[in-house]
């Protein structure tokens, strides 16, 4: 982010958050550039997919060395999820 640029992370949590609101707090958290999609493993695909395409039509990249895929159990920030399972702190 350049220099002087004011409100610049408000305004990118908000923008993001108005992409991926459909998703928030139903398979999906997020904290400013990080998200987390917690769901059983039938789904898990397809909501990937669902995610990774609102990227693609928001011309929003992702790193692929700091995604994690797979993972069956994980603290996220301050939240803990296993599987479909969310457990707010």
């Amino acid at each position: 982010m350049p220099f002087g640029v004011k409100n610049g992370l408000p305004t990118f949590q908000r923008a993001i958050n108005k992409v991926f609101r459909e998703y928030l707090n139903q398979f999906m958290k997020m904290c400013l550039d990080d998200f987390t999609i917690y769901n059983d493993m039938e789904s898990h695909l397809m909501k990937l997919r669902l995610c990774f395409q609102k990227c693609g039509e928001y011309k929003i990249s992702l790193n692929p060395k700091k995604c994690l895929y797979g993972i069956f159990k994980t603290n996220f920030r301050v939240h803990s999820f296993q599987g479909k399972k969310y457990t707010k702190p």
